[in-house]
């Protein structure tokens, strides 16, 4: 039986794949060492052997496979994305969410964690899927596939009816990131930030730092220019219009800094990647 693995036991990397199948498919039984993955069905479905059970994964469900989990997945017409990622993202998961919740969650039960995403979301969550794909060698590949990784757990594996994550994360903090990444229409800036938080700005940032590894202006600034490259992607909005509706002031700032993460221009971007049938 082959086994996958990352062998730098401290590096934090993850590997997207996107396969569409159309003939009969068959993936060998493996297992994983320092490794850990997410196993998504977009389109149709197929015969998933996790440990030996097995499981029909149909469209808008996804499997996550622990490091010690054998698998096995066939059929045909279908279309998914395989989500790898090193031990290093379980250990930070685990100091940012708490260890024993992450055992509560994915390792304590003998059947695999898995969930299905609802319709209405769909779209938008195979959307970061592709982003993550099509990002995978960016400068702040890291800072987003953390906000991925956080955002699936804490939408639909934490249960929060149970306080499952009371006395871990601080609350305060846990109102201040859902604040950041729910504002989509206008981003909020670092003052608003901390008056939200009714801290002073050493705490936050130490906070930031603790828990995330970025200072708030390092977080803000990823998701202001996600946002920017989503709009980039998906809609014709004129560029100058663009860097305003993603709370840059700036013109030529907005500009400099979109090309140090996306090594592009918003214009060869948008040439490169727009989904937008104009």
């Amino acid at each position: 039986m082959k086994i996958f693995q990352w062998k730098d036991l401290l590096k934090r990397e993850y590997l997207i794949n996107s396969f569409t199948v159309e003939s009969r498919y068959n993936f060998p039984l493996h297992t994983h060492k320092n490794q850990w993955e997410m196993v998504y069905c977009e389109e149709g479905f197929f015969e998933h052997v996790v440990n030996g059970v097995k499981y029909k994964q149909v469209e808008g469900e996804m499997i996550f496979i622990r490091e010690s989990d054998t698998h096995k997945l066939h059929g045909k017409n279908f279309k998914y994305h395989n989500i790898a990622f090193s031990g290093a993202w379980m250990d930070s998961l685990c100091n940012f969410i708490g260890r024993d919740i992450i055992e509560q969650i994915i390792i304590k039960d003998e059947k695999p964690p898995y969930f299905r995403i609802p319709q209405k979301d769909r779209a938008d969550f195979e959307e970061k899927i592709r982003s993550l794909l099509n990002h995978s060698r960016d400068n702040y590949q890291n800072l987003e596939f953390s906000h991925f990784i956080i955002s699936v757990l804490d939408t639909y594996l934490i249960r929060k009816e149970d306080n499952v994550v009371a006395g871990h994360i601080p609350s305060w903090f846990q109102e201040t990131i859902r604040m950041v990444n729910q504002s989509a229409d206008i981003i909020p800036t670092l003052e608003e930030i901390i008056d939200q938080s009714c801290k002073c700005a050493e705490h936050v940032s130490r906070t930031f730092k603790k828990y995330l590894d970025v200072t708030p202006s390092q977080y803000l600034k990823g998701i202001k220019l996600k946002k920017a490259a989503d709009l980039l992607r998906n809609t014709n909005y004129p560029i100058k219009e663009i860097c305003y509706l993603s709370s840059y002031e700036n013109s030529n700032y907005f500009h400099k800094q979109f090309k140090e993460l996306y090594s592009q221009t918003p214009s060869e971007y948008r040439k490169s990647h727009s989904q937008y049938i104009h």
